[in-house]
């Protein structure tokens, strides 16, 4: 993972992991957002914010995949060789992001059901 490898694995890994840490950050200052709206009478506004906070979260996922994805090299280590997958903790963000929007659905329809 040198600057100079001839995959280019350094910068992929590198620019994917920026704009992933930011907009995961953006989540989570959504989360506390909408926690703190939750806990006052303004639920719709609280079902919005939770929507931005999965809305962040599947979008940090993507830059993620997508820069992730590009072309690799093979990494060896003697006779083995590196595999990359997806670990446990994008399934996890994954999950979490799907769960914020059922949950963001749930509270803003309803609210349009009975407000």
């Amino acid at each position: 993972f040198s600057q100079h490898s001839p995959c280019g694995v350094h910068s992929q890994y590198r620019i994917s992991g920026h704009y992933t840490s930011v907009t995961l950050w953006l989540a989570f200052c959504t989360w506390l957002i909408s926690n703190m709206l939750f806990s006052m009478p303004v639920l719709l506004y609280g079902g919005y914010m939770i929507l931005l906070t999965a809305a962040l979260l599947i979008c940090s996922l993507l830059f993620f995949s997508v820069a992730r994805n590009s072309p690799l090299c093979s990494i060896r280590f003697g006779p083995a060789s590196l595999q990359t997958v997806y670990g446990a903790s994008f399934w996890l963000t994954l999950a979490t992001g799907l769960l914020c929007f059922l949950l963001g659905l749930g509270v803003i329809v309803l609210n349009s059901v009975q407000p």
